[in-house]
């Protein structure tokens, strides 16, 4: 928790009695009173983990904006058989529900597979990790206040190929616990990383002209996640009726991880 002299946040939410209370690096960028989808998407992915299971697809549904205050969760019984379980989780801002998310979790097993069925193209090769040490201080200077970005989040983005202009590709680790006393699991690493992959929608339109609004995420893997950091590679899927879908290709330093999506609501900026 931020102390009075200033210090950063150690964590993205503390926990008080059964409520998760947001510090400052769960913020959103754009409105002060907003969570950050990221740090929500975590805080979820969080709840429905199981490190003797693989999450195979968590579903996050934004049923608006989260606020900045206190929120408690309800966490779901599981369902389903000795290979394949579901659960459920809900956030609530006093009474009102503010964010569900649904997990689809397998067993884990050691199965010997064809060499050329595991063969994937290292896109991100760990060779050319960059630092991912610190977080994005640009993204304070952009919207002039501290922010899940600034705070939360290290971000390095290559710049676009020439083949493919409006594909982004980022490097991304999230810092900082999402609750004290534990560092960040592998699947609130990789849900926290997809949120971002708005980013190749952002290259089509644009921030100052254009709002994008996510209404969910789904994230799918493959595999656990093999290292502490993922790679994007994001897209926009565009038409002109005003809804879209943010796309991203998920990677690690093993290749390629899953993959993610976020369905949009496309409108002009307000002047």
């Amino acid at each position: 928790m931020a102390s009075a002299m200033g210090d950063p946040p150690a964590s993205l939410f503390e926990v008080v009695g059964s409520t998760f209370v947001p510090t400052a690096a769960a913020a959103g960028p754009w409105n002060e009173g907003v969570l950050h989808g990221g740090a929500v998407g975590a805080l979820l992915a969080g709840l429905v983990d199981d490190p003797d299971q693989v999450v195979s697809r968590v579903l996050i549904d934004l049923l608006g904006p989260v606020p900045n205050e206190p929120l408690q969760a309800e966490v779901g019984p599981t369902e389903g058989g000795r290979r394949v379980v579901r659960q459920s989780v809900e956030l609530r801002a006093g009474d009102r529900p503010v964010a569900r998310a649904h997990a689809l979790r397998m067993r884990l097993a050691d199965v010997e597979l064809p060499a050329a069925a595991t063969e994937h193209e290292v896109v991100f090769d760990p060779a050319d990790r960059p630092e991912l040490a610190r977080p994005n201080r640009h993204a304070l200077k952009t919207v002039g206040r501290e922010s899940f970005d600034s705070l939360a989040m290290a971000t390095w983005w290559e710049d676009p190929r020439p083949a493919t202009p409006h594909r982004r590709r980022y490097w991304q680790r999230l810092l900082l616990p999402v609750v004290p006393g534990r560092p960040p699991s592998a699947i609130e690493n990789v849900v926290a990383a997809a949120d971002c992959g708005a980013g190749g929608t952002h290259a089509r339109l644009g921030f100052g002209s254009w709002t994008f609004l996510n209404a969910d995420l789904v994230v799918c893997l493959s595999r656990p996640p093999a290292s502490d950091w993922v790679g994007l590679e994001c897209d926009g899927v565009l038409g002109s009726r005003g809804t879209g879908q943010s796309v991203s290709t998920i990677h690690d330093a093993a290749g390629p991880l899953g993959q993610a999506s976020q369905s949009i609501v496309v409108e002009p900026r307000p002047e």
